[in-house]
């Protein structure tokens, strides 16, 4: 299943419909779920996508959106920046060089323009709260964009437990950021639910043993969330993923 061009993932009429017997339906019940903040939470890949092209801009280069959805979105910084760079074999790029702008124009812009949340994120969150889970994020952004966002749209203080960057070496495929958010709440995979909008990120907190639910988005909904995994009929163009 794939979204078409220009749909949003909406978290509500899934959960409406089938968060509760998900929670009481099992043996061991879902006790928190943990949300990723990049075009999960935040819609951020528009702003990733602007910064990119800022610091790319003194070698002429510009990417555009196909680009940055095949190469870009859910990858770490270095590997963009190789991605680009082999796709531009003529240009010297300084790739260092490149990232650290990269980084410098994307919060410059966080600070004169809010980030913008995905649609009805807000009122899924109060809905997860409202059935008595804990709600956390694990994240590869850093703590001063995450807060500075979720403190604008005052929804900082709907998440128990903000994981994100610095927190942990080895970023999203490897399970370490779940894996730390689930020692700090004291419980097992079995019993947490995440969302993400990345291959990426299903893949991190499927290796953490953790149910995991696919959450494509415009720039995402190309990729493979069904490796391994159980596809469960959904609402609201959603994927389910994982074994319950």
């Amino acid at each position: 299943m794939k979204l078409t061009a220009g749909q949003m993932p909406i978290f509500n009429q899934w959960l409406k419909n089938q968060m509760h017997d998900l929670i009481k339906g099992r043996a061991l019940p879902i006790a928190a779920v943990l949300l990723d903040f990049d075009g999960t939470v935040a819609n951020t890949d528009e702003f990733h996508l602007v910064a990119w092209n800022n610091a790319l801009s003194e070698y002429v280069i510009r990417i555009d959106r196909h680009f940055y959805s095949e190469h870009c979105v859910g990858r770490q910084h270095h590997e963009i920046a190789s991605a680009i760079a082999r796709s531009n074999p003529a240009v010297p790029i300084d790739q260092r060089r490149l990232i650290a702008a990269k980084e410098a124009s994307f919060e410059a812009t966080c600070q004169n323009m809010p980030v913008p949340l995905m649609p009805d994120i807000a009122a899924a969150i109060d809905l997860l709260i409202s059935m008595h889970l804990t709600v956390g994020m694990v994240t590869g952004s850093s703590h001063k964009i995450v807060a500075q966002t979720l403190l604008h749209h005052k929804i900082l203080d709907c998440f128990s437990l903000i994981i994100a960057s610095g927190d942990f070496k080895s970023p999203k495929p490897a399970p370490e950021s779940y894996l730390l958010a689930l020692n700090k709440l004291r419980i097992k995979g079995s019993s947490c639910l995440a969302f993400e909008d990345t291959h990426a990120g299903i893949a991190a907190a499927n290796a953490a043993g953790i149910i995991s639910c696919a959450v494509p988005q415009t720039f995402t909904n190309h990729q493979d969330f069904f490796d391994r995994n159980l596809l469960l009929p959904s609402r609201a163009n959603y994927i389910f993923v994982g074994k319950l």
